[in-house]
This record gives C-alpha cells, sequence and structure tokens, in this order.
C-alpha cells in the first residue's frame, strides 16, 4: 500500500516539481499524427521531466524493471550512470544538452523503439557534439500504457547463452567464444579468490561484445562519446566487455573483491581501481 502510494505522488507530483518543462524536439520522420507514435512521445516527455537521474521506481518505466533495478541500488535507465555524470541532477544536462527525438519507429505490435540525440548548439561545444544518442523501447503494458524499457534483455534475447562454472556468458554474434580463455579466466577468478582468502566465488553473468559500440548499446547507446570498453555492476552480478573474448581479468578482480567491501561501488576510484590494476593490471 504505501509503495502504491509513493507511486501516485511520484506520478502526479514529481513533473510539476522545479523548473519549467522539458519539451524535447523531434524531426520531420516522428510522425506524431499517429496516435502510438504520440502516446510514446508523450510517455518520454513525462520521463525527461520526472527527475530521472533520482533512485526510485519512475511511473514512466517499465514496473518490472524499475523495481529490480532500484531494491538493487542502481536507476532503472542504466545509462544513467554516465550520461548525468559532471552534472547536479538531470535538469542542468538537459539545460546543456537539449534532447531532440530522431525517430520512433513500431518494431513490434506493442514494441518501439525510440532514439534520441542530445546536442549542445554553443561556441564552444563543437567536439562534444553530439553527447549521446540513446535508443530505449517504449512497449505498451497490460493497461495498455506505454512504458520505456532498457535494451538489454531483448537486445541479448537471442545471444549465445553459456554456462561454465561460477560464469554465465551471453555472446553476441559478432564475438567468438574461445574456451581456451574462458578456462584462463576461471583460473584467474580462481587464484584472485584464493589470494583475497574468499572460499567460494559467487556466480555473475559476463555479457562478451565485439567493440565499445555495441557493448554501449546495452547500456542504452547509439553512440556515447565517452565510451567505455569494461562495465562491472556489482549489485547485479554483471560484467561488460568489448574486447570478445571470455576473460577480462580486471574486471573480474572487481567482482571477485565486492563481498570484502561493503558499498563496494561507491569505494574511492584510488582503491578499487588501484588494487584491480594490481591484481590484473
Amino acid at each position: 500500500m504505501i509503495r502504491q502510494l509513493i507511486y501516485l505522488i511520484n506520478i502526479i507530483f514529481l513533473p510539476l516539481i522545479g523548473q519549467s518543462q522539458i519539451i524535447p524536439e523531434i524531426t520531420a520522420r516522428v510522425d506524431t499524427t499517429e496516435t502510438s507514435v504520440k502516446e510514446v512521445y508523450t510517455c518520454f516527455k513525462g520521463y525527461i521531466n520526472s527527475k530521472p537521474d533520482s533512485l526510485y521506481e519512475n511511473p514512466f518505466w517499465n514496473k518490472n524493471e524499475s523495481y529490480t533495478l532500484v531494491e538493487n541500488g542502481m536507476n532503472c535507465n542504466r545509462s544513467v550512470w554516465t550520461m548525468f555524470r559532471g552534472f547536479n541532477n538531470s535538469t542542468d544536462f538537459y539545460d546543456v544538452y537539449h534532447p531532440k527525438i530522431l525517430s520512433i519507429e513500431r518494431i513490434e505490435i506493442n514494441r518501439f523503439l525510440l532514439r534520441v540525440i542530445y546536442n549542445n548548439c554553443t561556441e564552444g561545444y563543437e567536439k562534444h557534439n553530439p553527447v549521446y544518442i540513446t535508443r530505449l523501447y517504449a512497449v505498451k503494458n497490460k493497461d495498455g500504457e506505454f512504458k520505456l524499457e532498457n535494451t538489454l534483455e531483448y537486445d541479448t534475447r537471442n545471444w549465445r547463452k553459456i554456462r561454465y562454472k561460477f560464469i554465465t556468458y551471453f555472446v553476441s554474434p559478432t564475438s567468438h567464444f574461445d574456451k581456451q580463455k574462458a578456462r584462463e579466466g576461471i583460473k584467474f577468478c580462481q587464484k584472485a579468490a584464493k589470494k583475497f582468502n574468499i572460499k567460494k566465488i559467487q556466480p555473475f553473468i559476463f555479457y562478451i561484445t565485439n567493440d565499445s559500440e555495441e557493448m554501449g548499446r546495452l547500456f542504452n547507446f547509439e553512440y556515447w562519446l565517452s565510451y567505455s570498453t569494461g562495465i562491472t555492476n556489482v549489485p547485479t552480478r554483471e560484467i561488460f566487455s568489448a574486447f570478445g573474448v571470455a576473460s577480462y581479468p580486471h574486471e573480474f578482480v572487481h567482482m571477485i573483491l565486492s563481498p570484502l567491501i561493503t558499498n563496494y561501488e561507491n569505494t574511492n576510484m584510488l582503491i578499487n581501481e588501484g588494487v584491480a590494476t594490481w591484481c590484473a593490471g
């Protein structure tokens, strides 16, 4: 009951708080005279005006996704961890990089792909444009309402899935699963666990992609200026690699050591990155 009350309060009041509403621009390709496209547009507009940087079950997001990620201390939108970095909040980000919807395309009966570019036309930002092009799904739920979804689950649904020891691998179609590399990775994890007196390695998921752009798409990015080649999400026990191989010692160290340090993901970077570099290079 309390959770439902909070949900209703968020729907009613959050879009009204703070500065004037952010109105996303659209290209000529976005036909808002079509009912479903208009509904997706309205959903996205509501989302960017509902404090998307805040850690709560956002009313414009898929309820199951939102609940699972927020319960694990993560934002419901998997791209937020990097999008708003360096800004006090999402409003400050949108003041600098205004959203423009490139397309809203139907890919299934009740599923649309929403692509948004973030630009700044101010002089001096030429090398930072665009900073991101994001891609999100908007899916109609059982109540007939569109809610936003991350790309991860849908986009990896047909990837090769392999379980070996304590790792479940999801291998992209552009990557090759090398059993020898997998064995080397397992051996490294076991050696690291022994070094730090960890008796049992908890299972985790390892997403193998072939480059940073392919990996970025799992975090809702069609393009990201500040890209990455390896990411570890400790709360959800997930590792992402852009190197196309079944071993990533540096990221493995983050996962192996996480049970030893409370709130590991918020530990000073000099500590967790320093230890990972010391152990794995």
